[in-house]
């Protein structure tokens, strides 16, 4: 067995901007968190009240100035009754129809909902794509410091983890609304809230609470526990039960004063709190309580510190922002087996990786029957052995055209009514696309829940289980929608390649080409020497091993450097910029593997054609591809097309800029970086060639 690792780095962003007059015309504060980008889309609901018309009138300013291209309101109103996920289908065909690229943006603006829906619809499309959120009520600013860099909610909603999550705070409009216990939780954390608020009318205390956010986010950070604790809710409790609980326990053990404690509840009155009745009979594990000088934990019945406190970054002197910064190192482990499921204890081992008793939720599709009955039959085992207390198998279909939002709402749906936990696991086993599919939707669910990919062709070995990318077409958009979700595991089983059909095992082997060819030259020399037996689907399992290995210790090698593609120089994009085209063009009738060769044959006569690849590295590219078994040229290749693809779409995908990806040499690649610098001739005399070649 071959054990491989990829341990990637990702770095997360909190920011939190509260100022008076921020969405003015003069106020910075809105492009700085747009930053580079170029259009906008702006989300908003019925609830949204001024604020819209003053976006509105900065954007319009901003491209006044040039500063902008374009922006598009949408109303978003009626998406609260739409399913989730065709919630999140609509925002991205919005975003589709305003042309946003990666180095755009969304702003949202509004209730929660709105505001929650396009956090995750603009972390799912293009993988990521940034999100400004105006935040209205003090409880939508105590939500975000709860979730931190998470767009999640308590409730079970579909959620995403953004890389970067940017917050924007009007002061002066902030809103206290009746029934948020919200400013009791800031009062608890902060006593010179409290005496500020029981001092002054209720309708001052959105701008006071706005002072306290700043205050006490410095010193409780994003996710930080109070958050936690100050909006947890026993069963059948009121919103207000346990602050008021909290304050009552302190009282009586002499953590806080009477005065103290007199204050808050007065607070929670204006608020609209009823009085806690029979408050002993409300039972938490760990209970946020006030003190004389701010708060305290309890926890079995007796007061702990609080964990150690956030610091904030500098502030500048205007407005106040809360910025945080840090980094969470990803692990993904890669086993290579011959022969995954002749070995129970190996099953147990590897693929049950959540605790004793946990639930396995298995995701795969029926390519073999024969394989299905093996695996069945070793999760069967695996319950009698007490390895797991149970399991479910859901059958996805593996065709691009069912790779969708569609499929992913029965998985989501299916997790859902099992009520996963971080002790369960989910599993993919399958092609690229069933990968696909589960990986996107274990990421909209929780990044907590455990998953291992077993992918069982070729392709998904090489290409779809070791990246961290996952997702799913929006209409003919390949990979539109997906996430940045590595698993926890991958277990590369050879077994199946056995009963692969030929032309699938030939479809891995463009993935292998693709890595070869711009990143490994001794991987470029194997597949020459192997290829008639790869071909063929002959070849015996040690060498077949070392192909499989070596391709993915290349492809790990790329995505450690640059694993959120926060550089759209990539390497392993080779072919792919093309291999998408063809693939919606043929209305999916050629095959991922099949397109990404084509892709590789057109993209390596580019570069030739644009004077970066030699001839003879050409033409040795040109006949690994054609000695694999694989076409270079398919009928609906058209010039103009590609040409009209490349300059529109693909820099839109690579954040303005084209990025095509070319070989340089045998093991090395190069980038056409600019459109500027492609020509429609550069394409038409590299579609001629690659005809040439095949006639």
């Amino acid at each position: 067995m071959t054990d491989l690792a990829l341990i990637a780095p990702v770095d997360y962003s909190f920011e939190l901007v509260v100022g008076s007059d921020i969405l003015a015309i003069d106020s910075t504060a809105l492009s700085d968190a747009m930053t580079s980008a170029r259009r906008v889309l702006v989300i908003s609901d019925d609830t949204a009240g001024r604020a819209e018309s003053l976006i509105r009138d900065y954007l319009a300013h901003e491209q006044s100035r040039g500063r902008l291209d374009e922006f598009v309101v949408r109303d978003a109103s009626d998406l609260a009754d739409r399913a989730e996920l065709e919630a999140i289908e609509r925002l991205a065909e919005w975003a589709l129809s305003a042309d946003l690229a990666r180095r755009d943006v969304f702003v949202a603006l509004g209730s929660a909902t709105t505001l929650h829906l396009t956090a995750v619809a603009a972390s799912t499309f293009r993988r990521y794509t940034p999100c400004v959120r105006v935040l209205s009520s003090v409880s939508q600013v105590v939500s975000a410091l709860h979730t931190g860099v998470h767009a999640r909610r308590s409730d079970g909603a579909v959620g995403a983890s953004p890389r970067r999550a940017s917050y924007l705070v009007e002061a002066g409009a902030l809103q206290v609304p009746v029934g948020d216990p919200a400013p009791l939780l800031l009062a608890v954390l902060d006593p010179l809230l409290a005496s500020r608020l029981a001092s002054s009318p209720v309708v001052e205390w959105g701008p006071l609470c706005a002072d306290s956010i700043t205050r006490v986010g410095r010193r409780f950070g994003p996710g930080h526990e109070v958050w936690t604790l100050g909006r947890q809710q026993s069963a059948g409790a009121e919103p207000f039960d346990q602050l008021l609980h909290g304050i009552e326990i302190a009282e009586r053990s002499g953590l806080c004063g009477s005065a103290r404690a007199m204050t808050l509840r007065s607070i929670a009155i204006e608020l609209g709190a009823a009085p806690i009745l029979a408050a002993e009979t409300l039972e938490y594990v760990e209970l946020l309580v006030p003190t004389d000088v701010g708060c305290a934990v309890l926890a079995g019945g007796r007061p702990r510190r609080l964990s150690a406190e956030a610091e904030a970054d500098s502030l500048p002197a205007r407005t106040e922002v809360l910025s945080y910064r840090s980094t969470i190192h990803k692990r993904m482990g890669v086993k290579i087996t011959a022969d995954l499921w002749s070995d129970a204890d190996t099953v147990r081992s590897m693929m049950v990786g959540g605790s004793p008793g946990s639930r396995l939720l298995v995701a795969m599709d029926d390519f073999d029957p024969r394989y299905t009955r093996r695996v069945l039959a070793a999760l069967d085992g695996a319950r009698s052995a007490g390895a797991v207390s149970d399991y479910k198998v859901v059958f996805l279909e593996p065709t691009d055209r069912r790779k969708n939002h569609e499929q992913t709402r029965r998985l989501v749906d299916i997790a859902r009514d099992m009520r996963l936990t971080p002790d369960d696991q989910v599993a993919a086993i399958g092609g690229g696309t069933v990968l696909d599919i589960t990986g996107y939707a274990v990421s909209l669910l929780s990044p907590t829940v455990p998953y291992i990919r077993i992918p069982t062709s070729l392709v998904g070995m090489i290409d779809a289980a070791v990246g961290l990318k996952v997702g799913v077409n929006l209409g003919r958009h390949k990979n539109l929608c997906g996430a940045y979700h590595p698993a926890n595991l991958t277990i590369c089983d050879l077994r199946p390649l056995e009963t692969l059909p030929v032309v699938e095992t030939r479809c891995g082997l463009a993935e292998a080409a693709k890595i070869a060819i711009v990143c490994d030259a001794e991987l470029f020399e194997l597949l020459n020497r192997h290829s008639r037996q790869l071909a063929d689907g002959t070849l015996d399992a040690q060498p077949l091993i070392e192909v499989v290995s070596r391709s993915i210790r290349a492809m790990t090698g790329e995505l450690r450097i640059n694993p959120l593609e926060e550089n759209l120089r990539r390497l392993p994009d080779f072919g792919h910029e093309l291999g998408h085209l063809f693939e919606s063009m043929t209305g999916y009738q050629l095959r991922h593997g099949e397109a990404v060769a084509i892709g590789l044959a057109m993209s390596t006569c580019i570069g030739y054609a644009a004077r970066r690849t030699s001839r003879l590295t050409r033409d040795r590219i040109l006949s690994l591809i054609a000695s694999l078994g694989l076409s270079l040229w398919n009928e609906t290749c058209d010039p103009h097309s590609v040409y009209h693809h490349l300059t529109t779409e693909v820099v839109a995908n690579k954040g303005g800029r084209l990025h095509l990806v070319i070989p340089t040499s045998i093991g090395s690649g190069g980038y056409i970086d600019s459109a500027d610098e492609l020509t429609y001739a550069h394409v038409n005399t590299a579609m001629h060639q690659v005809k040439t070649y095949c006639a």
